[in-house]
């Protein structure tokens, strides 16, 4: 069951970077990224971060190499975009959902709980 489950976060994770890469960050969305987003964004990379090394508690050594590989993409990708200049806000929208995906995933194979709260969009 914890398998099936892992399989469909990740294949979320996957559509969004996929989305994110090949069709809403072509920056066609003439609306800049806010400030405040980006920076929300930011704190949930910096949430990930702190729980990929284990300040949160999490026991980061039960996590598959695949589901590290789609975290470790998707943080990418997030700091790729709150880096861009001229990032829209669908580009930090995409990104940010797929890093919360990724995110789940992450706790639920490493068995814990996250204290992320950065759910608004």
């Amino acid at each position: 069951m914890k398998t099936k489950k892992i399989s469909g976060i990740l294949a979320l994770i996957v559509s969004a970077v996929f989305a994110c890469t090949f069709t809403a960050c072509e920056n066609n969305d003439p609306d800049t990224a806010t400030t405040a987003q980006k920076s929300e964004l930011q704190t949930l990379i910096d949430q990930v971060k702190s729980d990929i090394s284990g300040a949160t508690g999490l026991d980061i050594s039960q996590v598959p190499d695949d589901v590290m590989n789609g975290v470790n993409t998707a943080l990418t990708d997030a700091q790729n975009v709150v880096n861009k200049a001229n990032a829209t806000k669908t580009e930090v929208l995409s990104v940010k959902t797929a890093l919360q995906a990724a995110l789940s995933l992450l706790t639920s194979a490493a068995g814990g709980t996250s204290t992320s709260s950065s759910g608004s969009n």
